[in-house]
This record gives structure tokens, sequence and C-alpha cells, in this order.
């Protein structure tokens, strides 16, 4: 009897631990589906899955958020997409020597950006 309650109560904690790791937010999976989308990866990214916190390569996120975008150095060439803005949630975003080419998408409404490090102008 000991060892089914033990064996239930793990059951329980682990069914808790995978309920509290939190969703990522609708708008960041839309925003980074946009970009994934406008960009040519390398097949060293792998940007496979649907959501970017499960992670995907180079892509950091903190409670549900994507924070942290780090492309510098991986060959990623074409454009980035305007919904980049949409990631209200970014702190950094990286993308030195890269192909990057096309206009600079707006950065507004992005104010928790505190690091932006380019080679793209």
């Amino acid at each position: 009897m000991g060892t089914l309650a033990f064996s239930f109560i793990a059951l329980l904690l682990s069914v808790a631990a995978v309920t509290v790791r939190a969703q990522t937010d609708p708008r960041d999976v839309s925003a980074m589906q946009d970009i994934k989308n406008s960009l040519v990866l390398p097949h060293s990214l792998d940007w496979s899955s649907g959501d970017p916190c499960s992670p995907w390569t180079h892509v950091h996120c903190s409670g549900g958020r994507v924070d942290a975008i780090q492309l510098g150095g991986t060959n990623v060439s074409g454009t980035v997409s305007p919904s980049i803005r949409n990631l209200t949630a970014l702190r950094r975003f990286e993308v030195m020597n890269c192909g990057l080419s096309g206009p600079l998408p707006s950065f507004s409404g992005l104010s928790n950006l505190q690091v932006w490090i380019s080679d793209w102008l």
C-alpha cells in the first residue's frame, strides 16, 4: 500500500509540474511564425516546432514570452517581418553577421528592448 501511495503522489506531482509550465503567448507564436516565414534559415537552426518556446534554436523565452532572438553569425538571410513589433517582451535582438536585407521593420512598441546588435544598415 505504501508503494502505491508513493507512486500516486509522484504521478500527481509530475502532472502538476507540467501544468505549471507557462503556455507561450499566442501573439508571440504568431509573430515568430511570421518572422520564420520571412527568413531563410540554415539547416543548423531548428525552428520546426510550432512553438518558439519549445524551444527554437537561438530563441529564448521567459514566462511564456519570447524575450531574446540571438541569430548573430548563423548565416540567416532574408528580411525580418514587421510582426517583430508584436514581441512586446523582447529584450534582446542580435543579428550581427547575418545576410539580412530589405527595410528595417518598426520596433515601435518594443519598450522592453534593451539590446539590438546588428550590422544591417
